[in-house]
């Protein structure tokens, strides 16, 4: 798509390169999210997510990974950035450091040259997520459009959204691919609710079905959890009507809120409180 042409609200687009959809101004789940991980589940203030969301990002092994990982299995089509594999040593007999000046002159000349620095072990676990998503679910990422840009104008609201979906495949599921240290019951499902998956369901689905809901309506969301470490284990999990439900909820909230507090430019800090026992030693006390 030339970059010249503007996004308007209430269209889907194709092909939009990562970076300039991450570079829309719009509201997304993951600022919604940023609320709910910050806020309701770390216990700390929107003050806290103003600061946030001003911080450039700055990618992390896992973010990276990530990426690569999207663009590898969604976007086989373009070729992956290029790849500068860290040495072992950087003189015979020394281990590589980060801390040592030569170590920090040649990452920063990859990394000038446009090129992603990764161990040796870190490729490993790419091409290992890969292989594994593409031998269990090759069929699903197969036949379905990917990487569909979803710009949407909640008048109720009175904001504009955007979405990134990564699979929308025949029928009635949408699909997200989540890398996760465990992709177990009890710690899948623990991550999933701190990092705020059901508000990215939720939004997801209403975006689409807003958007295109009246020739293919979209009923399911469906999470492709694959672990980052061998044996590299995969499921998928669809999420539950009361996870969706949760979601949106919580992006209600969360964006009459956010509105309110771009608005009047004032974003609440914490409120002063009695200090008491923590309820984790007045339980232990009772059970003594």
């Amino acid at each position: 798509m030339n970059d010249s042409i503007p996004f308007v609200p209430g269209n889907i687009y194709a092909g939009i390169p990562a970076e300039r959809y991450h570079a829309l101004p719009h509201v997304s789940a993951s600022l919604l999210r940023k609320y709910h991980t910050i806020v309701e589940v770390g216990g700390q203030t929107p003050r806290h997510v103003q600061i946030a969301l001003r911080e450039p990002f700055v990618p992390t092994w896992q973010s990276i990974v990530g990426t690569l990982v999207h663009q590898s299995i969604l976007e086989p089509e373009n070729p992956l950035p290029q790849i500068a594999i860290q040495p072992e040593e950087y003189e015979p007999g020394k281990k590589w450091t980060n801390s040592a000046k030569v170590c920090k002159a040649w990452k920063a000349e990859q990394e000038a040259s446009g090129k992603i620095v990764l161990k040796q072990s870190e490729v490993e676990v790419l091409q290992g997520i890969t292989a594994e998503i593409g031998e269990k679910y090759g069929a699903i990422f197969a036949d379905c459009e990917t990487e569909q840009t979803l710009i949407y104008d909640h008048a109720h609201h009175g904001i504009i959204l955007k979405a990134r979906i990564d699979c929308n495949a025949p029928g009635p599921a949408l699909y997200d691919i989540k890398t996760c240290r465990d992709a177990s019951d009890r710690e899948f499902e623990k991550q999933a609710y701190e990092s705020g998956y059901h508000m990215q369901a939720a939004l997801y689905l209403d975006l689409w079905n807003a958007l295109d809901g009246a020739t293919n309506p979209k009923t399911e969301f469906v999470f492709v959890a694959v672990e980052n470490s061998a044996p590299f284990g995969s499921r998928l999990r669809k999420c539950s009507d009361a996870f969706i439900e949760r979601g949106r909820s919580d992006n209600g909230r969360w964006m009459r809120l956010h509105k309110q507090y771009v608005n009047d430019n004032h974003w609440p800090g914490y409120e002063d409180k009695t200090l008491d026992v923590p309820a984790w030693v007045a339980r232990k006390d009772g059970v003594e």
